[in-house]
């Protein structure tokens, strides 16, 4: 999937994201970025303290990715990956599940 999408799926074996987890993918997806030395990407984080670890911090700080932290009771409102990634990610995953259950 990972090839096919041009994406990358995260995990470990407790099941939680953590700090390590942060770091992959602020390298992952914004290390690279053409003109990153002299255009910032703003990144919105909720306030998860894997999120805010000092190292992810200093990494994102050192790739130009300027981080934002929406306040615990805010989060709701910007979740705009649950409707544009989210969604079609678990539509096409049910799909396939589905199909290999027939």
């Amino acid at each position: 999937m990972e090839a096919k999408f041009n994406g990358r799926v995260y995990g470990n074996p407790t099941a939680w994201w953590n700090g390590s987890i942060s770091l992959s993918f602020l390298e992952f997806h914004f290390s690279e970025l053409p003109d990153r030395e002299t255009k910032p990407v703003l990144l919105l984080w909720d306030d998860f303290s894997a999120h805010w670890t000092e190292e992810a911090v200093a990494y994102a700080t050192s790739i130009n990715v300027v981080l934002a932290r929406i306040p615990p009771t805010l989060t709701w409102i910007c979740q705009p990956a649950d409707v544009a990634w989210n969604r079609p990610l678990k539509s096409r995953l049910r799909d396939n599940w589905i199909d290999l259950l027939r």
